[in-house]
């Protein structure tokens, strides 16, 4: 055998036992500013209940829609549906009314408990008004969001978001229907924007993490 061909040979066992070497006794680099798991890096909530509406404006109906929409996007952000009927319930039957809304003063733990979560989201309605002058019509969203540790009590995220906008029509009854229409597409951007900072839940999707390779891999890449 050309003594060139040895050479290879035995720069292949070599680096093969070396690897072999490195693999049970040299620690990777990069591993060192990488999380150990998944579990470990995410210490989220896992279960959130979002409640009553908060509402001190004048639509009745306002704090249902509103909760509505937070839930399918609590939802999207990869948590659990927690029936909005089944917190109801629980909420009223620890309250002296029997409403589910005055069960917001009940303390973060005492709901986690009853509702078996780990974080409560509440949703504030400060203002949600469609008003009228002649032929102009104009809509004014002010909404809060507070996410808040069922055990501790604490804020885990909280987002606020003001919108208004103007309408005008030919008619008073044609600005009034566009006002009603931007108070559905207002709301559902408020949410799209406060949500985008919302912690991603157990189930969300996340991009899988690149393949690392081994040292000896990296150093014959280039060749």
């Amino acid at each position: 055998m050309p003594i060139r061909y040895k050479i290879i040979v035995m720069l292949c066992v070599v680096l093969f036992i070396a690897s072999g070497c490195a693999s049970r006794n040299l620690p990777d680099p990069d591993a060192v500013s990488e999380p150990v798991s998944e579990e470990v890096e995410d210490q989220g909530p896992r279960l959130i209940a979002v409640m009553p509406v908060d509402n001190s404006s004048d639509d009745e109906l306002a704090p249902a829609i509103l909760r509505n929409e937070l839930l399918q996007q609590v939802y999207f952000k990869g948590y659990p549906v927690i029936p909005l009927s089944f917190i109801d319930e629980k909420i009223a039957a620890m309250t002296e009314s029997g409403k589910p809304e005055d069960g917001l003063a009940l303390s973060p733990r005492t709901l986690g408990k009853a509702l078996g979560v780990d974080a409560l989201l509440y949703p504030v309605i400060t203002t949600w008004d469609t008003s009228q002058t002649l032929l102009v019509a104009s809509t004014d969203l002010a909404l809060s969001f507070i996410l808040v540790d069922a055990e501790t009590g604490e804020t885990i995220w909280l987002e606020q978001k003001r919108e208004k906008e103007r309408h005008f029509g030919i008619t008073g009854g044609r600005a009034e229907e566009k006002a009603h229409i931007s108070c559905d597409i207002m709301l559902r951007e408020i949410l799209d924007e406060v949500m985008a900072s919302f912690p991603n839940g157990p189930e969300s999707v996340r991009p899988a993490p690149p393949e690392k390779k081994s040292w000896y891999q990296r150093w014959l890449w280039p060749f």
